[in-house]
């Protein structure tokens, strides 16, 4: 009985361990569904509606970008040789989100085969984000 009672112990306390890191161990691709806009949080806002980014990862036209109505747009952009590669379509592979909060993401992709990119952007108050 003492065996089975610390084998649920150890049960639920991993399970409650695992569920607690599952947004910073994430694998989520352009199909799956995650919310990918991300804000300061209240305590560093200076707005009751703070100004939030929106992140462009899933259209092949498109390059990854962070979008704001109000703020600057944040975009990158490779050059391999003469080659300018802008656009997912052009990405040897497509970003993969490895954590998501709501003021952080962290994304890795590799636009050049062999050249992995690892991308963390914060929004740390309503006027500093930082890529």
């Amino acid at each position: 009985m003492r065996i089975l009672f610390l084998m649920l112990f150890w049960m639920l306390y991993c399970q409650g361990y695992l569920s607690a890191q599952f947004l910073s161990n994430l694998t989520a691709r352009n199909n799956d569904p995650v919310f990918t806009t991300y804000a300061a949080s209240l305590p560093r806002s200076d707005y009751k509606t703070d100004q939030g980014y929106a992140l462009s990862w899933n259209d092949p036209e498109s390059g990854v970008e962070f979008s704001s109505k109000n703020g600057l747009n944040i975009g990158v952009a490779f050059r391999n040789g003469k080659k300018i590669i802008s656009s997912l379509g052009q990405y040897y592979r497509e970003p993969v989100i490895t954590a998501s909060y709501c003021d952080l993401v962290k994304f890795n992709y590799e636009p050049i085969r062999d050249i992995l990119v690892e991308t963390t952007f914060i929004v740390h108050s309503s006027q500093v984000s930082v890529e």
